[in-house]
């Protein structure tokens, strides 16, 4: 009978799975930093360069990962609407030289997705409208009647 083979069996040590990618860069006191910036009238993009040396699509790899930091920016862009808001109301109150409403209406428009309301919305569409001609049995047809 062949002699059997030691066999040594080294006990596994558990090992720590290694991260792949660079560490992250985010820091919980961001967020209230995010919150300040905002309150100020900033945008949400704006904030990367306030940190010097982030890029907006890391803004945007914490939004997805750190659910805090998501609640920030909620709060900052309703505080970011409200500086906007209230330097309109100044302005039209003529408290503000040299104010151009066509600009600040511009910035509303991209920064808070304020938009024309387009005919097609309405809910009173125009339908067109049908006139019978009396003693004829022809009709008009005019556009721009309401439903």
């Amino acid at each position: 009978m062949p002699a059997k083979k030691k066999t040594t069996t080294k006990k596994k040590t558990p090992t720590k799975k290694k991260k792949m990618g660079r560490p992250t860069t985010y820091k919980p006191e961001y967020c209230e930093m995010l919150v300040e910036h905002m309150r100020q009238g900033f945008n949400f993009e704006t904030f990367a360069a306030k940190l010097n040396y982030q890029s907006k699509s890391n803004l945007y790899k914490w939004l997805d990962k750190h659910e805090e930091f998501k609640k920030a920016k909620q709060v900052g862009e309703a505080l970011a609407e409200l500086w906007w808001l209230n330097l309109g109301r100044t302005a039209a109150a003529g408290k503000v030289p040299g104010f151009n409403a066509t600009v600040w209406i511009f910035t509303m428009k991209n920064m808070f997705r304020w938009r024309d309301k387009h005919p097609d919305e309405n809910n009173d569409r125009m339908e067109p409208l049908i006139i019978d001609l009396p003693m004829s049995d022809k009709s008009i047809q005019i556009s721009g009647g309401k439903k």
